[in-house]
């Protein structure tokens, strides 16, 4: 009779710590384009991967390794007793909607690994997987299939690099000019921005 109560309680306290801390978050794999959503239960942990059109056409043409992985927080929430307390985004949440999914990018892709080599191919990659450029990708892109030969896609391509390449250098400038107004007046960061 005392074991039955031992797994009772087990049971039971498990079942309260499953209940007490409850939390799901999606990460999304800066290597592979995939995605894993995390859901945890008390002290059990639970992981599902799913591909996206990116990975599975990078997977498809043997630029990425599906076992190495370097996940970056997008999204999630969390639980304790019931009552949601937290949720919050990460750093990662742009790439899902601005790359990851996005068949203009994706086409992009498709149409340099088809008419450039691996070295081209890998720079417009570290945009696609930059969660400060993917946006601008992804606007960037919009016309390609428009572009179906491939003198009319390199040359296009080539103007898509042009404005990347000068909204970073606009975006480092206005950082630059925004840091040295900061020092200059002495102000604290959160001063800077009131």
């Amino acid at each position: 009779m005392r074991w039955l109560a031992g797994i009772l309680a087990f049971v039971l306290s498990i079942a309260v710590l499953c209940f007490y801390r409850r939390e799901s978050y999606t990460s999304v794999c800066l290597n592979t384009g995939e995605t894993r959503e995390t859901r945890v239960f008390g002290p059990f942990k639970f992981h599902e991967t799913q591909s996206t059109p990116l990975s599975r056409l990078l997977a498809a043409n043997g630029l990425r390794n599906t076992n190495n992985h370097a996940w970056a927080y997008a999204n999630g929430g969390g639980w304790i007793l019931g009552r949601r307390r937290y949720c919050g985004m990460g750093n990662a949440s742009s790439l899902s909607q601005f790359s990851l999914n996005s068949p203009d990018v994706v086409s992009t892709i498709r149409q340099l690994i088809a008419y450039t080599n691996t070295a081209e191919v890998e720079k417009w990659l570290h945009w696609a997987f930059d969660p400060e450029v993917a946006p601008h990708l992804h606007m960037s892109v919009f016309d390609v299939d428009q572009h179906t030969n491939q003198q009319d896609f390199l040359t296009w391509i080539q103007e898509r690099e042009i404005e990347l390449l000068e909204w970073q250098a606009i975006e480092s400038n206005l950082l630059r000019e925004a840091t040295e107004k900061l020092k200059s007046s002495g102000a604290s960061a959160l001063e800077y921005h009131q």
